[in-house]
């Protein structure tokens, strides 16, 4: 973050007032500084050797929007001094034509084109004019800037557990889709029924999802760098990428390897359930051939296909509790964040199995949603998945962590 001071005051009166507000160090030198010390004049003082400059607001004219744009972004210390109106507007645009994010800080009605202009205005209401209040974003009513400090922490507290909570919702969509496809395209019986569907939603978004906007902020929230308004959206590619295409993936892969165990013990390998879908939904069929030659008849067939769709729920069930927990961090590990933070995600991830487990176990209940119980060795195939999902995120999230500029960081830190 760059602070700097945008005055009507004489340069002098201007670098004065930012050694008081440390903008310049102690240790910092303007050209007039430079040359006192070296007892020459002024117009002899390279520019490059002061650390800290004061533009004059005659000067600007002569600087082109480029260079200006330059200055602010990259000079260590800088501040402006006898600026007009149109000079603290034109300072705005340049800085964010440097694509910085700009906050300014406004007390009087003759920096009301320098308000609009920039991302966010602050003002004091007691230091600010009554039209400075009207036009700023924000106003402080204790008239203490450290209060702004809380304010951006709650403003990056709210925006990390908006992309946990997308990040979340995004991955289970996946898995919703994926089944449809391959029933349409492979020509296999459904794996996923219309009312198991809307159970995962029940079960594994609604509360789950909730409960990832009460967790706490990471402890290293203000230590990060800025957002970059032009490149971390809300939904961007890093975001779908890791979502579809990896923890969805992932999830996927679990899913229908639950699914396949399931028809394999019955007897239907992934080789004869290719391409049976007709045969299998037709009800005058009763005599369709496994693997092993067995014949089934529709009802038959039918409860084997319930059975596969609570193995679909289970297996999804088991990896979005996996899926709920390395959403609880966007960078730090869950073993720094702890599980105490957010006693409602604990709550989520007994409250899902055991929904599960009754809407699967209890007579009448199962049959009337379409789902058979399950043997209890199926529940531990998904378990190397969900492992696998929080394995795969604790080393992404390292690498993240120690290299915060490489390319696992820029591809996957959304």
């Amino acid at each position: 973050m760059v602070v700097i001071l945008i005055s009507g005051d004489h340069p002098v009166t201007a670098c004065a007032l930012a050694r008081r507000l440390t903008i310049f160090s102690a240790e910092s030198e303007t050209v007039e500084d430079v040359a006192i010390r070296l007892g020459i004049p002024v117009e002899r003082v390279e520019p490059r050797q002061a650390t800290a400059i004061v533009i004059h607001g005659r000067d600007l004219h002569s600087i082109s929007q480029l260079d200006l744009a330059d200055t602010i972004i990259n000079a260590p210390e800088v501040c402006f001094a006898r600026t007009t109106l149109r000079q603290k507007q034109k300072i705005v645009e340049c800085a964010q034509l440097g694509k910085a994010v700009v906050a300014c800080f406004c007390q009087s009605s003759d920096d009301r084109g320098a308000i609009k202009k920039a991302d966010v205005s602050v003002a004091m209401l007691n230091g600010s004019s009554e039209a400075s209040r009207q036009e700023a974003d924000l106003v402080l009513l204790d008239n203490d800037l450290n209060t702004l400090v809380g304010a951006i922490e709650e403003g990056r507290y709210l925006w990390e557990n908006i992309k946990k909570c997308l990040a979340y919702c995004l991955v289970v969509n996946a898995t919703q889709l994926v089944p449809f496809l391959m029933f349409i395209i492979f020509q296999i019986p459904l794996t996923l029924g219309p009312i198991t569907l809307l159970l995962v939603d029940l079960i594994t978004q609604l509360l789950p999802t909730i409960s990832l906007a009460y967790e706490r902020p990471e402890s290293d929230i203000m230590t990060r760098g800025p957002i970059d308004k032009f490149r971390d959206l809300l939904i961007n590619r890093r975001l779908l990428s890791l979502c579809w295409g990896q923890i969805g993936f992932i999830q996927i892969t679990a899913g229908f390897f639950t699914w396949v165990v399931v028809m394999a013990e019955n007897g239907f390998w992934p080789s004869r359930l290719l391409g049976i879908r007709k045969a299998w939904d037709a009800a005058a069929i009763n005599d369709l051939e496994d693997s092993y030659g067995q014949e089934w008849t529709y009802r038959q067939r039918k409860i084997l296909e319930y059975m596969g769709y609570a193995a679909f729920l289970a297996s999804i069930i088991i990896v979005q509790m996996a899926n709920l927990l390395i959403c609880k961090t966007r960078r730090l590990s869950l073993f720094q964040q702890g599980l105490r933070t957010n006693m409602f995600v604990n709550f989520c991830l007994i409250f899902m199995p055991v929904v599960a487990v009754l809407l699967i176990y209890t007579p009448g209940l199962n049959r009337a949603i379409f789902l058979e119980r399950l043997q209890p060795l199926w529940w531990l195939c998904p378990i190397p998945f969900a492992l696998m999902i929080f394995g795969y995120d604790e080393i992404r999230k390292f690498f993240i962590r120690k290299y915060p500029e490489g390319w696992v960081a820029k591809e996957t830190y959304h």
